[in-house]
């Protein structure tokens, strides 16, 4: 009865063996695809985050860029308007002077009108004195 209780504890025990052992089996196949599955998600990790620092450091190129255009049409705006200034005042000068000088030519033109008016008169004059010595020296021949 012994002999029998033991094999009978032998069996349950290799039973419980083969039981543990398929339970160790599967939980180390459990174990090699969790470690690969875990293996390959930290890849994939890094991979992205390489990928998304690049994307990252090329928007900021992008940005810097765009920052830089940005200024430089500020800047030209502003050489526009500065320029544009510059021209009307330019243009005021300008058409200043030329009032001047159209005030000086009239003024010039109202003396010459005055001046050539006397020169008639005194040419006039001139001529009837001519004319009279003339008339006088003719009687007296």
């Amino acid at each position: 009865r012994r002999l029998d209780e033991a094999e009978h504890e032998k069996s349950l025990l290799q039973n419980s063996l083969e039981d543990t052992t398929k339970k160790l089996e599967t939980t180390e196949k459990a174990l090699k695809e969790t470690t690969l599955i875990l293996h390959a998600t930290q890849t994939t990790e890094e991979k992205l985050t390489e990928e998304a620092t690049v994307l990252l450091n090329t928007l900021k190129d992008t940005i810097s860029d765009g920052d830089r255009m940005y200024n430089a049409l500020i800047k030209k705006y502003q050489e526009e308007v500065d320029c544009k200034r510059a021209t009307k005042v330019f243009h005021n000068y300008q058409l200043e002077l030329l009032d001047n000088v159209l005030t000086d030519l009239k003024a010039i033109e109202a003396i010459n009108r005055e001046h050539r008016s006397e020169v008639n008169v005194k040419h006039e004059i001139h001529n009837s004195q001519q004319l009279k010595l003339l008339d006088e020296h003719m009687n007296v021949v």
